[in-house]
């Protein structure tokens, strides 16, 4: 007996609590997976906005302009964090490597995608999109610390201290 329960007892509730865990462990992954559809859409709907706006449509800025860091100012004041200058360029790379929403893979975390989008070919961020599908669909499971993919003759490194896409090496 430990504590006044037996040993069928405890192992019984072992048993039980492992049920417990699995189903709170499932719950914990569509909540995760239902707010990266939302994060995803919303700065998707961002990045619209942003090439609709303040680019008229086309892909990028007109030179000297600065409305974008206004813009960045402005939000930020009104919505609170999250609408950084860098932020909105990432926004706005989604949109414009994405034109349409249904090309982006629920499966892929915005983080996944900041990175993707970093890469310009689309043959290849093609190829990291299915790779990120495949290894990392784990709960919103970030990239590893390090990998070499090979794609069409380049290798995509991802730097440990910047905690981004570094290069693309020939």
């Amino acid at each position: 007996m430990k504590n006044g329960v037996s040993y069928m007892e405890y192992t019984a509730m072992d048993i039980w609590i492992d049920e417990i865990k699995e189903i709170m462990t499932k719950a914990r992954q569509r909540i995760a997976g239902d707010v990266n559809g939302v994060m995803l859409d919303t700065y998707w709907q961002v990045g619209k906005s942003i090439v609709e706006n303040e680019q008229n449509g086309e892909l990028k800025a007109q030179y000297g302009k600065r409305v974008l860091a206004e813009f960045s100012k402005r939000m930020t004041l009104a919505l609170g964090r999250g609408y950084s200058k860098s932020n909105l360029y990432h926004m706005r790379d989604l949109y414009i490597a994405y034109p349409k929403f249904q090309m982006l893979s629920g499966k892929i975390s915005w983080s996944h995608y900041n990175e993707i989008t970093s890469v310009s070919d689309p043959d290849a961020r093609s190829f990291y999109e299915q790779e990120c599908t495949r290894c990392f669909t784990g709960g919103g499971a970030y990239l590893a610390n390090s990998f070499s993919l090979p794609v069409s003759g380049f290798n995509m490194h991802r730097s440990r201290s910047v905690g981004n896409i570094a290069s693309l090496h020939p």
